[in-house]
């Protein structure tokens, strides 16, 4: 398993947004998270990420201990997120935003860039290849000297995945990738998704589109008012009362 999560709790004084939450992540999966809005899910990938330190709990990654550990450590063992909003740099160009995803996988002495030695201009040549390559795999290759805020909406979500995928991730989160998106744009999304943990990156997603889940994530973990009531297969899941009338409300389906 390269994500566990046992009994993780965060309460904000009387408000518990995760309360005793435990699953596990499986290699090389595609796993999805969801509930309704308000219940715990962008406050668990704060946890996971460590911007939110756990008031109780345990969580490993690739059997290590990542709890209580900066964001920016918690990066550097390989697990990356993106946001819910569109969070790139918008007077950077796409190329210069994928970038600042390489530069934090391949980081070089400011003297060794000063002077120009070979390591750093190795080291430039390979961010170079690997911007190149990301953007081409998703489709930015013809966008890459267009400013972040110029872009299309899918375009900028694309991006974002662009940049998380340059840090060089072992396990992605995201956060709600498709807000926004066209089925088009959606179904393109999709694919992407299925290319990347292809790759042999493990894929985590909050998202609020229910053809989407259904469609990629071989497992999904339900969670309520920051619990969890329910998780398995998306047949499973669509078939769960449980979950359709916290998620949907009576009478609905999937």
């Amino acid at each position: 398993m390269i994500l566990q999560v046992k009994e993780v709790s965060k309460h904000f004084g009387g408000l518990k947004a995760v309360n005793n939450l435990s699953f596990t992540v499986a290699d090389n999966s595609i796993w999805g998270v969801i509930g309704p809005n308000g219940a715990g899910k962008t406050t668990l990938f704060n946890c996971l990420t460590g911007t939110y330190q756990l008031t109780s709990g345990e969580i490993l990654f690739n059997d290590e201990s990542i709890a209580g550990l900066k964001p920016s450590k918690v990066a550097e063992k390989g697990l990356i997120r993106t946001f819910q909003g569109n969070k790139i740099f918008p007077g950077f160009t796409v190329y210069e935003n994928v970038l600042m995803g390489a530069d934090r996988r391949t980081p070089t002495k400011a003297w060794e860039e000063i002077l120009g030695i070979k390591k750093a201009k190795k080291i430039e040549k390979e961010a170079h290849e690997k911007v190149m390559e990301i953007l081409d795999f998703l489709e930015l290759t013809a966008e890459k000297d267009f400013l972040g805020k110029n872009l299309s909406h899918g375009s900028q979500r694309r991006l974002a995945i662009a940049t998380a995928l340059a840090s060089n991730p072992k396990l992605l989160l995201l956060d709600e990738p498709a807000t926004g998106m066209n089925p088009e744009e959606t179904a393109d999304l999709m694919d992407h998704i299925r290319k990347i943990n292809k790759m042999g990156i493990t894929i985590v997603l909050i998202e609020h589109d229910m053809k989407l889940v259904m469609n990629i994530c071989e497992k999904i973990t339900v969670i309520s008012f920051g619990e969890k009531i329910a998780e398995g297969s998306p047949k499973e899941i669509a078939q769960n009362k449980q979950v359709i009338e916290a998620y949907l409300g009576r009478g609905s389906q999937f």
